[in-house]
């Protein structure tokens, strides 16, 4: 047999069948040839896949719903956003089966070109983009979709994002020191506002914690996530108040700023907004703010478009309202608009039982500030405190306990210290000294009066309050909201005022 078919196994195999055979030997280079050939085929195809991976992964991971149908009707693509957007439980296959929503069907349309239109559908409005696609004669449409509260919560957060930073509520209704049942009442009547989104108007005197409420509130309702934004009405004038609460357009005044600016309505959208010293705000800006808290809606200066706005509306004063109203001082629109929910804020002489909670919680806090040491209250200074009627209110009480903090000794506070203290904060006005209802048992909210005519029942109500407070008629005047001559003026006119042998004491 040949050589070369004795080393060939498959040549003589093939000889025998009558094949003709011819053996090559392919070179090294032949050889590495056909591998790279092989290796880039490879490549290739994992590039494809890569691609393909990469290319669904986006589409799936997109913020918008995509799917796309070619020129048959038949769907090509449908990732998971849409689906859900669209509320589909099963996805088709093809745009004219019976069991296609028609909501596809008015999205793809005559399948032209469209971009940012939009499609109210089962009480949701969307925006959609159409695209159509010919490469080679294969025709295909791609759709994308999206509602547009989304893009609404993504503006809010833009907004958020891009303003000053602090538009946060950060007191809740625990932080609010308090023991009398004035303050608990009030409180109670806070939390009750706080669950719905209506409009609120706080009353109180200056220092008496309005923002401290408002924030609370703020926390409670169903808008706690988003922004707090509050300004202080009365601190601006009329030019810059007006473009910080609606905004301005670029080039809409001299100075403004490039690009324009949202104002603090805006900013506040999906959240609360606290005007303080509202009855400050000039008549001119009244009538934009009723407006925007009838339509829900602002117009930046110089601007000529409308901006929807959701934004709860706390307003405070220290002021009579109805008093500005009817001097028309304050519009009576907006009075009636503002006064939806009304809460009224005591001031510290109506509830002096809680000045000895309060001390101390400041007490506490500029120790702890000015690394001091001073120690807790006694019984004589607390007098002192709850006498003195705190025409700044807690705001005073605060600065008074900040100065006691860093001017006392460390150790006991005496009493002739702090009484020297207060004249001296006062400007030498003479102060009360003597004790003014300490604790809340001296000055209880409810009591019983015998049923008379007006006048002895008032009476009745006068003399039981002033032997609680051991005849203090500046703390009872303050109870009852009354002066003291009237005090003096109505116990006076009493047939029996000689029975009434509780001692008067000047307080001055």
């Amino acid at each position: 047999m040949n050589k070369r078919f004795r080393e060939s196994p498959k040549a003589f195999a093939a000889l025998e069948l009558g094949a003709f055979q011819v053996l090559i030997k392919p070179t090294n280079a032949a050889i590495k040839e056909t591998l790279s050939a092989a290796k880039n085929i490879i490549n290739t195809l994992n590039k494809d896949k890569f691609q393909n991976c990469l290319l669904t992964t986006i589409i799936d991971y997109s913020s918008e719903g995509i799917f796309s149908l070619d020129e048959n009707g038949k769907f090509t693509c449908f990732n998971i956003v849409a689906k859900k957007i669209l509320n589909l439980a099963k996805l088709p296959r093809n745009i004219t089966d019976t069991s296609t929503p028609p909501i596809l069907r008015k999205l793809l349309g005559d399948s032209s070109f469209i971009l940012h239109e939009l499609l109210k559908d089962s009480g949701q409005t969307l925006i959609y983009n159409r695209i159509p696609i010919d490469i080679h004669g294969y025709r295909e449409t791609i759709i994308t979709v999206q509602k547009v509260s989304y893009y609404q919560q993504v503006e809010h957060t833009t907004r958020i994002r891009l303003a000053e930073k602090g538009f946060i509520a950060q007191h809740k209704f625990h932080d609010i020191i308090y023991s009398s049942n004035l303050m608990r009442n009030t409180i109670k009547n806070a939390m009750l506002f706080s669950k719905t989104t209506a409009t609120i108007l706080i009353q109180g005197d200056t220092g008496t914690g309005k923002e401290l409420f408002a924030q609370s509130i703020h926390n409670e309702s169903p808008v706690r996530n988003g922004p707090f934004v509050a300004i202080n009405c009365a601190a601006l004038p009329q030019e810059l108040l007006e473009s910080e609460l609606f905004g301005y357009e670029d080039g809409a005044f001299t100075g403004a700023r490039k690009g324009g600016k949202a104002g603090l309505f805006e900013l506040a959208h999906n959240g609360t907004i606290f005007l303080d010293e509202i009855g400050e705000i000039p008549l001119s800006i009244q009538s934009r703010l009723l407006r925007v808290l009838q339509e829900k809606e602002i117009m930046r200066i110089g601007g000529t478009g409308i901006t929807k706005i959701n934004v709860r509306v706390i307003a405070a004063t220290n002021k009579d309202l109805y008093d500005l109203m009817t001097k028309n001082i304050f519009s009576s629109d907006l009075y009636f608009r503002l006064n939806v929910l009304t809460l009224k804020i005591p001031s510290l002489k109506e509830r002096p039982e809680d000045i000895k909670h309060l001390a101390e919680f400041f007490l506490q806090k500029y120790n702890n500030e000015y690394q001091r040491q001073v120690k807790s209250l006694s019984s004589s200074v607390l007098s002192i405190l709850a006498g003195y009627s705190w025409p700044g209110n807690i705001r005073e009480l605060e600065t008074f306990m900040e100065k006691l903090v860093i001017t006392a000794d460390e150790g006991n506070v005496s009493a002739s210290f702090v009484k020297a203290t207060l004249s001296d904060y006062t400007g030498q006005r003479p102060v009360l000294t003597s004790p003014a209802c300490p604790s809340a048992s001296l000055c209880p909210e409810h009591f019983t009066i015998k049923l008379d005519t007006l006048e002895n029942m008032e009476r009745q109500i006068i003399k039981y309050l002033l032997k609680a407070t051991n005849g203090n008629k500046q703390l009872t005047a303050a109870k009852l909201e009354i002066s003291r001559t009237t005090i003096w003026s109505k116990l006076k006119s009493s047939q029996q005022e000689t029975d009434f042998s509780i001692p008067y004491q000047d307080i001055y």
